[in-house]
């Protein structure tokens, strides 16, 4: 057991601050110059060495010495008083300068406290903000309320951990709401089935009974806010969500995506008929085998977008940039695609049946295997033979 005197150790010895180490050199300064100034005098004769001679304090040059002893006295006065007046205007100087940081630290510390003390208030009010949205949301009467919240709360937040919470809320709900099941399956088909009667009639008989059948399939209000509110959330957040948004085997039939971002968005096996995705940004999002059968994607960005297996039939792709997009084994019979740019793009096995490609560019595009029809409009001196397509009566199927 150690006793007192050996835990305690003497503190090492501080070294003298660098301010007393700058007062002796200021005040050593002047002490060599007056030391320098007292030694050229006796160098240059105003101070003779005979002064420290008997001779030279005989009666006859006494006058003479009062006189020299009262100039050299004259002169060492005032040059001290200059030395030390010098010394006195760079001491304050220094004071000065020093006063001056220790001002600005101060107001550096203070606009540092205020800084920290209005982010605190401001993630205080967010936080309460949140917690009251998600209050809300939880009543059906005041949800919607509470969707728009969430909205503005992913604007105003300012970090990725304050936006993504306010997006999970809002996607847990669209997945409890809008997943695909095999009920709707089943009204999705007899609906079809009625809509291709009435356009076989359309075409054939050159008329068809009654007009075209109403599409009844959207999503609920709550739903549709949502996917708008999503379809908004700001650019910079996007560029950090660490996984894209999952709308994979969700019902998104008759939904309004126009002039949404939803860049890298998986929207695998969903179903997205009739829905609108005018002026979308789908840049590498995924649609591996979604059905978007006669949904608007005019004018979209479809750069680098997946779509493989996707069933766009009746869809139109008017004036949509899809280069380098892949649609291998996609369907796209009927479909509108002028002014579609389709260069660089994969279009292997596509089927084009009855499609018009006369104002489409499919400039460097992959058409191997791609299926065409007698209905298939084909731009000027376009050989679809040269570029590995096959006819639908080739079919080896």
């Amino acid at each position: 057991m150690t006793t007192q005197r050996e835990e305690t150790k003497p503190a090492p010895q501080e070294k003298a601050p660098k301010k007393i180490e700058s007062m002796g050199l200021s005040l050593l300064v002047p002490a060599m110059l007056v030391l320098g100034f007292f030694a050229g005098w006796i160098g240059s004769g105003l101070i003779s060495s005979e002064m420290f001679t008997w001779t030279f304090w005989a009666d006859d040059q006494i006058k003479q010495a009062s006189e020299s002893f009262r100039n050299f006295g004259l002169v060492f006065v005032g040059f001290f008083t200059a030395i030390f007046g010098l010394g006195i205007a760079i001491w304050r100087n220094y004071n000065l300068h020093r006063s001056a940081e220790a001002t600005q630290q101060q107001a550096e510390i203070a606009e540092k406290s205020h800084k920290s003390t209005v982010e605190a208030a401001r993630k205080d009010h967010f936080v309460k903000r949140f917690k009251e949205a998600n209050e809300l949301f939880a009543k059906p009467e005041t949800r919607v309320g509470a969707i728009y919240e969430f909205g503005e709360l992913m604007k105003l937040a300012d970090e990725h951990d304050h936006y993504w919470p306010c997006v999970q809320v809002l996607m847990v709900y669209l997945r409890q709401q809008l997943l695909w099941t095999e009920e709707k399956e089943q009204e999705n088909n007899e609906w079809w089935e009625s809509y291709w009667t009435w356009h076989t009639d359309l075409q054939t008989k050159g008329g068809a009974d009654g007009p075209e059948p109403n599409y009844p399939f959207h999503p609920a209000h709550e739903c549709q806010s949502i996917l708008t509110i999503l379809g908004e959330r700001p650019t910079e957040f996007i560029q950090t969500e660490s996984k894209p948004l999952n709308f994979r085997s969700l019902d998104l039939r008759g939904a309004d995506l126009r002039n949404c971002d939803f860049k890298t968005t998986l929207f695998d096996l969903a179903h997205m008929e009739r829905a609108s995705l005018y002026n979308a940004d789908l840049q590498k999002a995924g649609f591996w085998k979604a059905d978007l059968r006669g949904a608007n994607l005019s004018e979209a960005r479809l750069e680098g977008t997946s779509l493989w297996g996707a069933n766009l039939d009746g869809a139109s792709l008017r004036d949509a940039l899809a280069g380098k997009a892949s649609f291998w084994q996609s369907s796209l019979i009927g479909a509108d695609l002028s002014g579609t740019n389709f260069e660089k793009s994969d279009l292997r096995e596509v089927r084009f049946s009855g499609t018009d490609l006369r104002n489409t560019n499919v400039k460097k595009a992959n058409l191997e295997g791609a299926e065409y029809s007698g209905r298939t409009r084909f731009p000027d001196d376009f050989d679809p033979k040269n570029y590995g397509m096959r006819s639908d009566k080739d079919r080896p199927f």
